[in-house]
């Protein structure tokens, strides 16, 4: 899943061009374009420390590293669903700033 969410931002990065480039960079600093890669970088942290848990929860069995594993599995779904929530709106500026013409078609 990790690999995927990678995957995700290098296409996003990749593709962004020409008008749509330009619409979600406005804004310096708190742009569109850095809320989407922030989110996908905290989406994919949050997998790393996941897994770190379950590893760490498998050579320290007990509920403490038990409740953090499954806090941190619970809290990276969530985080999956914030980053693919922002896919939304970035479709949306997408389709906005860049519309098919006829002659692309």
């Amino acid at each position: 899943m990790t690999a995927f969410s990678l995957g995700a931002i290098a296409i996003f990065i990749a593709l962004s061009r020409g008008l749509f480039l330009a619409a979600i960079q406005e804004g310096g600093e708190k742009s569109f374009f850095l809320r989407v890669v922030s989110a996908f970088f905290h989406f994919v942290l949050v997998q790393i420390s996941a897994l770190f848990a379950s590893v760490f929860y498998l050579a320290y069995t007990n509920n403490v590293t038990s409740a953090i594993a499954y806090f941190l599995f619970s809290y990276s779904i969530f985080a999956g669903l914030a980053a693919a929530a922002i896919l939304v709106d970035v479709a949306e500026i997408k389709n906005e700033a860049d519309p098919l013409d006829d002659e692309d078609v």
